[in-house]
């Protein structure tokens, strides 16, 4: 047993030290707390108040596209325990007491904010207006599970696999030349996109809005990591463009990402000037064929609903079951509008008001923070020009149409924390930050990610409705402890590595570093 124990410990060295290992500690980390989040601290893992998808994904098995009648009703029974429970706490704050008729009006409403919430009802079925990927790849998880497993449990498993994919395409940019960094700034960005960005809660909350956006990210950080070699051949195109078709299929808007794979397909090109077009073309016709492919899909799944290929569901949404705050600017200016420029710019980039919830609390503003206060490392996105580097452009290729069609959209996303649309955007988002970082961690960048964490455990705490810690008091001790240790430990570091290192003596099998191996 003496023996073998370095043998174990070798090999979990290996494994923390090889690319692939190291992505799978990093997803496992990350998955490990949103498990802990979404559990709500105990592992206890519950269905959330809009499992969607599930009921889209058990309809999918049974080979039809709107709901069981029967499914939704089983939803509905087991919130009345939920509800009746508010309903007591409410009757005993207020010392009343509540009449059956009083009880079936509540029940009522109670169901219409949580299960029968944003669905495109027709004819009396009720249709998701989300596209198909993310219920198609959750039918394998109904069938074995059925449709009453839990949604956030999905989610924090898909969200570590975020974590995961996100370091092989930063250490994929770096080995073909696009974006180098070094291995501190890779795992830092890590870090910063699991527990710094609005991803965080988005992969403990379970509900459908949120799901929908971690699932179609996971197919979005595939064709990012598929399409970014030193140079293309039209197979990784034809792959990659699979991998995008399938976040289209997740969220239609995600197709105003394209221009940044076409314009990374041109810099992967060289040679004379009509032999490298003639090899772009051909690879941006390999990308474009599946992505065709998942478009024609998309309309037929429309047409099967709605009865029209073009018709995603929004109209039925908002003469049924959509928000009615939205209704009367959907009728008077439609999905996207420069009417909503200027309210969607201040929630998206400057606004910084605070809020008190139903206990009380300093809490976020539900229409949205600002994104650099939410995650104030992205302020480097200001200095991504600094290198001067092809890459930069063809992210912010992709980056530029997708923020336009946020600010013209008709929301920002409803009741949030910080701004969850700009989820499928964060990885090309902290590739232009590791631009403006010039692929280093510094003092300055290592704060800011810092804050970011501290940040977003507090909006994780707010929105998750934790219930740790449970006052004010309590939360700001726990996040100033947290960001007072991260400074020390970075202090420690530094100062360690201004140490000078003792000699080593010299024994039986005492190798010196120059006779080590390169590979170490």
């Amino acid at each position: 047993a003496i023996t073998s124990r370095p043998a174990r410990h070798s090999l979990v060295l290996r494994i923390a030290h090889s690319p692939g290992g190291r992505a799978v500690l990093l997803g496992a980390a990350a998955g490990l707390v949103y498990l802990f989040v979404a559990g709500d601290l105990r592992f206890h893992f519950v269905q959330s108040p809009h499992p969607h998808l599930l009921l889209l994904a058990d309809a999918f098995l049974h080979g039809q596209s709107h709901v069981r009648p029967q499914q939704l009703a089983a939803v509905q029974q087991r919130d009345e325990a939920a509800a009746d429970q508010a309903l007591a706490a409410l009757a005993q704050r207020r010392n009343i007491a509540i009449s059956e008729l009083q009880r079936r009006q509540f029940l009522e409403q109670w169901h219409r904010g949580r299960s029968l919430l944003d669905w495109s009802v027709v004819d009396g079925k009720y249709y998701g207006y989300w596209g198909p990927l993310a219920p198609a790849l959750l039918t394998p998880v109904v069938a074995l599970f059925g449709p009453g497993v839990s949604d956030r449990l999905i989610d924090a498993l898909f969200g570590a696999l975020n974590v995961a994919l996100f370091y092989v395409l930063l250490r994929r940019a770096d080995r073909a030349g696009w974006c180098a960094t070094t291995e501190p700034a890779r795992i830092a960005l890590t870090v910063l996109l699991a527990f710094g960005t609005v991803h965080f809660y988005s992969s403990c909350i379970g509900s459908v809005w949120f799901s929908v956006q971690i699932i179609t990210l996971t197919a979005l950080l595939v064709a990012c990591i598929l399409s970014c070699a030193p140079q293309l051949t039209w197979r990784a195109a034809l792959l990659s463009g699979a991998a995008f078709g399938a976040a289209i299929l997740g969220r239609n808007i995600v197709v105003l990402i394209a221009p940044y794979f076409l314009t990374l397909f041109w810099f992967q090109t060289s040679g004379p000037h009509r032999a490298r077009l003639a090899e772009w073309l051909r690879n941006c016709a390999s990308f474009a064929l599946p992505c065709i492919v998942a478009i024609l899909v998309q309309g037929a799944y429309n047409q099967a609903r709605f009865g029209s290929p073009f018709d995603s569901g929004q109209k039925a949404l908002m003469q049924t079951a959509g928000a009615a705050e939205l209704v009367p600017d959907y009728y008077r200016y439609g999905q996207f509008h420069p009417h909503f420029l200027a309210t969607n710019a201040k929630f998206y980039f400057w606004n910084c008001e605070l809020t008190r919830d139903g206990h009380g609390r300093l809490s976020f503003d539900g229409r949205g923070n600002s994104m650099f206060i939410v995650t104030p490392p992205l302020l480097y996105l200001f200095l991504a020009w600094r290198r001067r580097n092809r890459f930069a452009l063809a992210l912010a290729a992709g980056v530029l149409p997708f923020t336009a069609g946020l600010l013209l959209f008709r929301t920002t996303g409803a009741y949030q924390f910080g701004n969850r649309y700009i989820i499928e955007l964060l990885p090309l988002l902290l590739l232009l930050v590791a631009e403006g970082v010039r692929g280093r961690l510094t003092n300055i960048s290592y704060l800011l990610i810092v804050l970011a964490i501290a940040v977003n455990l507090f909006g994780t705490n707010r929105f998750c409705q934790l219930s740790w810690p449970q006052t004010d008091g309590a939360l700001a001790w726990s996040l100033g402890a947290f960001v007072a240790l991260a400074l020390l430990a970075r202090a420690a570091c530094a100062i360690l590595k201004q140490l000078p290192r003792p000699a080593r003596r010299a024994g039986p099998g005492y190798k010196s570093d120059h006779s080590a191996p390169k590979s170490l």
